[in-house]
């Protein structure tokens, strides 16, 4: 691809075999379609592999990475880093994202001259209902004094604003809530959307539980 997307989605992938296909489809499924999909395999050891290279056939948006396992951190990172659109779009391998939710939050951050947008997000799977997190940039910002107030999968932020900060090694559990907090520390506007644009499914191989079992076992 020569033309440089106005959006790079990052998907990183461990053993998600099962819920790939539908992710990457939510995706390509958008209304917004000026994007790149960058799905980074994490030396998954099922079919990921597979089905991500079956899935990328689909459409010359997608690009795709298949490597040793480095850990989701790393695989984040690596996802900004290989990124060449102005915004960044994260979504996780398992879950499914609205067919308006690039057109919505593109909108929102051009109206309110913010730097990061999240939304609402509605729980599949093991799990039902909706979160709903601030709004407001006043919101979000006391909010993450005491809790993280953006759903992972439901991020977009200009590339540009995060500058160097990164996801950080250091951050077990909670790589993203320190990100989030990085990101009020460097000056960063907030703005959320009241609505789930974003299904997160809750079920029983997700990577947040394995590492909380690794940590606690």
């Amino acid at each position: 691809m020569s033309v440089q997307p106005l959006v790079s989605v990052i998907m990183p992938v461990f053993n998600g075999s099962a819920y790939l296909a539908e992710a990457m489809n939510s995706v390509l499924a958008q209304t917004f379609r000026d994007f790149e999909l960058i799905v980074i395999d994490d030396g998954s050891t099922d079919d990921t592999r597979a089905v991500m290279t079956e899935q990328a056939e689909q459409d010359p948006r997608f690009v795709t990475i298949s490597r040793e396992n480095r850990g989701v951190v790393a695989t984040r990172n690596e996802g900004i880093n290989a990124a060449r659109g102005e915004w960044l779009a994260f979504i996780d391998a398992d879950d499914v994202a609205a067919p308006e939710r690039f057109a919505q939050q593109l909108a929102a951050l051009e109206h309110s001259g913010a730097d990061v947008c999240s939304s609402w997000i509605r729980y599949i799977g093991h799990r039902q209902g909706i979160w709903q997190t601030p709004c407001s940039d006043a919101e979000i910002r006391a909010h993450l004094f005491f809790d993280s107030a953006l759903a992972q999968s439901t991020v977009m932020l200009r590339k540009s604003a995060l500058g160097n900060l990164r996801y950080r090694q250091d951050a077990i559990l909670a790589e993203d809530y320190a990100l989030w907090c990085d990101l009020v520390r460097a000056g960063l506007r907030f703005v959320g959307i009241a609505r789930a644009l974003v299904d997160y499914r809750v079920h029983a191989g997700q990577m947040s539980r394995q590492k909380r079992e690794q940590v606690f076992a």
